[in-house]
């Protein structure tokens, strides 16, 4: 399996230690999960591709409600925009190169967007190996719904496509901006009133009828425009310190791709310090889940809880050891 992060590991020495076989071990469950993708209802030779009756109410509960069983955190429906779908496949997994270019036609018009917690222990070490070790887990679980919430769809008779670390159709954070799930921050990443950017994301697309939800507003903006720790921190200054302005017809900060896949590449992990420094990363504890309500309610806290992050955390906070099964040497 080709990796996109230049030599894993490379941060730590040694680089080729147990982290990136654990690493490794994680993001093979994607690669046998990955085919198919796409579940038609006449695969499934229980069920004979005969559709079940349920009204768009009851298929939305049901759905989230086996979204939620899975292990999904958050889980949001969103009508699915033209714009978030991907034009061409650029993604190869697997040596496919045949299908390199190959244009992506996508006619479901619904989108399950779910969310999946990152442990803030293993985040705390980025940008070392442990972080990555965490990226990989919960990739392989996002995988693992994904695929589970697409068959369960297909039982139902209808169809349904899973899209995770080994196959993507659409754009999963404005998806999940649209399903409800969060807003976008200034680092980039979707960020939820529960978790921060702390989450991995998944999505399943499907004709099956359901009720979608609408965005949200929990202060983000106001919030990032306020607090830069992200941008502060960030060693391949690949986040903008300026106001969010257009891209492509979207008001936002636009992060520079570039640069940031370049530090992967050089560090051989993806990175997380922007994950590891936001304030909104916090654990849920009473006091910071108390935060955050406040920080969703109220302008004044979201000016207020910046600061009391430097003084609580520091500016640059340092990375935490790991525990001591996930350690990465010098």
């Amino acid at each position: 399996m080709g990796m996109p992060m230049g030599l894993p590991g490379a941060i730590d020495r040694p680089h080729e230690g147990p982290n990136v076989a654990a690493l490794f071990a994680s993001l093979s469950i994607p690669h046998h999960l990955g085919s198919p993708h796409a579940v038609q209802p006449e695969a499934i030779p229980y069920f004979g591709g005969k559709r079940m009756s349920l009204s768009p109410e009851e298929a939305t509960e049901r759905v989230k409600g086996f979204a939620l069983h899975l292990g999904a955190d958050l889980v949001g429906i969103a009508e699915i925009n033209p714009l978030w779908v991907y034009s061409t496949r650029g993604h190869i997994m697997d040596d496919n190169w045949e299908r390199w270019g190959s244009e992506i036609e996508l006619s479901h018009p619904y989108a399950i967007a779910f969310a999946m917690e990152m442990s803030r222990d293993m985040v705390w070490t980025a940008p070392h190996t442990a972080s990555v070790v965490e990226s990989g887990l919960v990739y392989a679980k996002v995988a693992f719904v994904a695929t589970e919430l697409a068959s369960f769809i297909a039982n139902l008779g209808y169809s349904a496509t899973a899209n995770h670390f080994q196959h993507y159709d659409v754009l999963l954070v404005p998806m999940a901006v649209d399903a409800g799930l969060g807003e976008v921050g200034r680092l980039g990443l979707l960020m939820t009133e529960e978790f921060g950017p702390r989450v991995r994301l998944g999505c399943v697309t499907t004709d099956l009828p359901l009720i979608p939800d609408g965005p949200v507003d929990i202060g983000v903006e106001d919030f990032c425009r306020v607090c830069k720790k992200c941008a502060d921190g960030c060693p391949s200054k690949s986040i903008p310190l300026d106001a969010p302005r257009e891209v492509n017809g979207t008001f936002r900060w636009r992060l520079n791709a570039e640069t940031c896949f370049e530090y992967w590449a050089r560090i051989g992990t993806d990175c997380c310090l922007c994950m590891r420094v936001c304030p909104w990363s916090h654990p849920g504890t009473p006091p910071h889940r108390l935060i955050a309500e406040l920080v969703v309610r109220n302008q004044v806290a979201r000016r207020i809880f910046s600061s009391m992050d430097d003084l609580f955390y520091g500016k640059k906070p340092k990375p935490a050891s790991p525990p001591k099964w996930a350690s990465y040497g010098e």
